[in-house]
């Protein structure tokens, strides 16, 4: 069976880099004699992230329409996802780029799976309804949240078999232990005494108070004699506002106590990022999947909600009440929220691994629907 794969791939983010490993893991496991084909933005780059025999990465564009018609054609289906694919606060040219590709499939007589996808924002009409006609096309829709499945259902999406699961990436693999040291060390992050993990993103169209974020982080540093660990998941190569290198050395200029940071700088595979966040005390994250990876190695965390995704992840997990919005977030309410956390530490642990196993098997569910429906 040869299966294509069409998401954000390829684009130097380390949580749409998990959903495909755990997408291909998770099918592998089950039909072992399976080859994927990969539309990813930057083939070289893939390859350095999962490079294995089965895997074949393919250039994602449209500019290549001859290449990308023979593509689809070896396939046997298409899977659409995971990640944030739908929504067109961006654009409505580059949401009808992002289904052209589902489009092309259903011309060409192809299977398609909507592969446990985030929806929306959609703030046009015209792009609801353009969502709605190519989505009631395909042949099995699932979404990672209850809210994405509900947006679905408002604009009109309800011809094909339809099921909320989880993201895939709460399945992904850990990696050895000894390797997440040797990055430990590598990166002269000090483990005998607490540490702060956090996820900080910049932002197209909203801005964050990054001297309310450098605030907190010097009065967190102060009250815990923490080491503050800054691990940036998106290190995009053109757009500055998706990569978090940038963001986290402008707080870094504004630190009182920037002996107590560190910043994860060298390039590592999603399952390593997530070992090493297995070593923090306590996880402030922006960006889905540094949650996703810290709740899944049972690290407590406080998600800064920017987006609906980030809140429907945390009411998953039953971690609802450790969730900031980012357009009234201010020191006190911060600090505050994160001692009460880190007091509370042993007992919010115990609760996140009964929730996050649960959430894991509505992850699995995922691939399951896919072989019930596809395979041969």
């Amino acid at each position: 069976m040869i299966i294509g794969i069409y998401g954000a791939y390829g684009t130097k983010n380390i949580g749409d880099d998990a959903i495909l490993i755990s997408i291909i893991t998770s099918i592998k496991k089950v039909i072992g004699d399976t080859e994927f084909i990969v539309f990813s933005a930057d083939i070289k780059e893939s390859n350095k992230i999962y490079n294995a025999g089965h895997i074949k990465y393919v250039k994602a564009s449209l500019k290549r329409p001859v290449t990308l018609i023979k593509t689809i054609l070896k396939t046997d289906i298409l899977l659409y996802g995971g990640g944030g694919l739908i929504y067109d606060h961006h654009g409505l040219k580059g949401l009808l780029a992002r289904l052209s590709y589902i489009i092309l499939a259903k011309i060409l007589r192809k299977p398609v799976m909507i592969y446990a996808i985030g929806v929306g924002p959609l703030i046009t009409r015209f792009g609801g309804f353009l969502v709605a006609i190519v989505l009631n096309q395909v042949d099995l829709i699932t979404t990672r949240d209850k809210e994405s499945m509900k947006l679905l259902k408002d604009i009109g999406v309800n011809k094909p078999p339809m099921c909320v699961t989880a993201d895939p990436a709460l399945c992904l693999p850990l990696e050895d232990s000894n390797v997440a040291m040797e990055i430990i060390n590598k990166e002269n992050i000090s483990i005998d005494k607490m540490v702060i993990g956090l996820s900080i993103r910049s932002l197209k169209d909203k801005t964050i108070g990054i001297k309310v974020i450098a605030q907190i982080c010097d009065e967190l540093a102060e009250a815990y004699n923490a080491e503050l660990l800054f691990i940036p998941m998106s290190k995009h190569k053109q757009a500055q506002f998706a990569n978090d290198l940038y963001v986290n050395e402008e707080i870094l200029k504004l630190l009182k106590h920037k002996e107590s940071v560190k910043i994860i700088r060298g390039d590592y595979n999603p399952s390593e990022i997530k070992s090493i966040m297995g070593y923090t005390d306590l996880f402030i994250g922006m960006r889905l999947h540094s949650l996703i990876f810290a709740a899944t190695m049972n690290v407590p965390i406080i998600g800064i909600v920017y987006d609906q995704k980030v809140i429907s992840f945390l009411r998953l997990i039953g971690q609802e009440k450790q969730a900031i919005d980012l357009e009234h977030i201010n020191l006190d309410c911060m600090v505050a929220k994160a001692k009460q956390v880190i007091s509370s530490k042993e007992e919010i642990k115990k609760d996140l691994k009964t929730k996050v196993t649960s959430a894991q098997k509505s992850s699995l569910n995922t691939s399951k629907l896919f072989i019930k429906h596809f395979s041969k």
